[in-house]
């Protein structure tokens, strides 16, 4: 969960994560995105620390018990039972459109950086995660205001 909130990242590209995609001195994940498009996402120390726990060297990085690879759908799951467990309704899209309002927040809209992160070949598809939290945020200001 670590590593999908400080990157924003797809289902399909934290399922096809691999190990000799991670590059611990630098700090860097490579990701393969749609149409094998790749990029690299910088996750912080936080979240590579979380994933030295599945740290296998190569192949894919999310193992069961019996050291075969999950399938997505058992990936997806897991994440949702961890959030069941924690109270929350949660998906794995969920962790990348809160990413992105919160790098948005933050950099004070830089969406040509979070274009490049998110993996956008169109900045309109970056900005569509602008519409939400605007609303997230009206509505939070909303609430303020009513007291």
């Amino acid at each position: 969960m670590s590593l999908l909130i400080a990157t924003g990242m797809r289902r399909g590209e934290l399922w096809g994560m691999r190990g000799e995609h991670i590059d611990w001195e630098r700090g860097l994940v490579l990701i393969e995105g749609k149409g094998m498009k790749r990029r690299w996402v910088a996750p912080g120390s936080r979240a590579l620390q979380a994933l030295s726990a599945c740290r296998n060297g190569t192949g894919p990085v999310w193992l069961d018990r019996h050291g075969q690879p999950y399938s997505r759908d058992a990936l997806y799951e897991i994440i949702r039972r961890l959030g069941q467990r924690a109270g929350v309704k949660t998906y794995i899209h969920k962790f990348r459109t809160t990413y992105a309002n919160g790098f948005a927040e933050k950099t004070n809209g830089d969406w040509g950086s979070l274009q490049v992160i998110l993996g956008h070949s169109k900045l309109e598809t970056t900005l569509g995660y602008a519409a939400w939290g605007r609303a997230e945020r009206a509505l939070e200001q909303m609430r303020r205001y009513a007291g």
